[in-house]
């Protein structure tokens, strides 16, 4: 009999880890922003991601959201290795600027894992020229609202990258970078350019709260059997 609870309390974990994943069960592949921002959500091994924006920005940094036809150029490739999730957005090859002109975009996204997050990387592939990004995130809520630890940001060019670790570890992540073309173009011009850039977002292997809460109602049905027996 205990053999056979055993396998009832085993098989049943393994259902509501099941359920535990099913909320993501449409996974990331190669594909447009335009088909990212009407996918919604989708995962990449065990992380969701989801509120996909891109935008052009002007001179003043004044954003203006992303047309039809840069919508379909850029184009999002995710891997997983296991332990880290890695989204290039690339397509930019295209909308490389002269010495005397400067060009941007903003690229937003949402991460929100069962595992708990640990980890976050951005970096230019390949640039030339002069560029500046200014990577931000939020660890516990929205970077336009509603981050109550403060959003975090780092700036880099050629050459660096920015890197965040989370301690503790976070359950939600949500990033906003800002890619500039030539800065300084009104004055020290420099034609610049690039391809993509890489995030890439490093977790744990522990399931986050929500799965293990899935679990209590299962093991109060099977305690409420047991003593049933008795």
């Amino acid at each position: 009999m205990f053999k056979r609870r055993g396998a009832l309390v085993a098989g049943l974990v393994f259902v509501a880890v099941g359920l535990a994943q099913a909320a993501s069960s449409t996974s990331c592949t190669t594909g447009s922003f335009g088909s990212y921002r009407t996918l919604g959500l989708c995962s990449v091994g065990t992380l969701d991601f989801y509120n996909f924006e891109l935008y052009t920005l002007d001179p003043s940094n004044v954003a203006t959201a992303a047309d039809s036809t840069l919508l379909g150029n850029i184009i999002l490739h995710p891997t997983w290795d296991g332990v880290t999730a890695t989204m290039t957005v690339d397509g930019f090859t295209g909308f490389a600027v002269a010495s005397g002109a400067t060009a941007a975009w903003r690229i937003r996204f949402t991460v929100d894992p069962p595992p708990i997050i640990l980890d976050d990387d951005a970096a230019l592939d390949p640039p030339f020229g002069e560029i500046l990004v200014t990577h931000s995130v939020c660890a516990d809520g929205g970077t336009s609202g509603g981050c109550a630890t403060g959003v975090q940001t780092q700036q880099f060019g050629i050459g660096g990258n920015a890197h965040f670790t989370f301690t503790p570890a976070v359950s939600v992540l949500d990033v906003v970078t800002d890619i500039r073309l030539n800065p300084h173009f009104a004055t020290t011009g420099i034609a610049s350019g690039f391809d993509g850039i890489v995030f890439a977002v490093g977790t744990t292997a522990t399931p986050e709260p929500g799965t293990w809460m899935l679990l209590f109602p299962i093991a109060g049905v099977v305690l409420r059997n047991r003593l049933r027996r008795k």
